[in-house]
């Protein structure tokens, strides 16, 4: 099984300049975006459309989202209801 160390510096690794301050709350808080997806109870393509803005995050999300890494609910590309 892979180090916990080593799976954020992967996942750091692939984290695109637009969205590295989102990667760097989430590994600041001990999650690669596998492990906040499935905190959040989706699959981590979800996540990867919803911080890409090809979906609407819902406000549940955003809401639990803030809770587990700090990121503002009001900072995604496209709101949901």
């Amino acid at each position: 099984m892979m180090a916990t160390d080593h799976r954020l510096a992967i996942a750091k690794g692939r984290a695109s300049a637009k969205d590295a301050a989102f990667a760097k709350a989430a590994q600041a808080k001990g999650y690669s975006m596998t492990t906040l997806a499935a905190a959040l109870g989706v699959h981590k393509s979800a996540l990867s459309r919803w911080r890409s803005g090809d979906r609407e995050v819902p406000s549940a999300i955003r809401e639990k989202v803030h809770t587990l890494i700090g990121w503002p609910a009001n900072r995604w590309p496209k709101l949901g209801e």
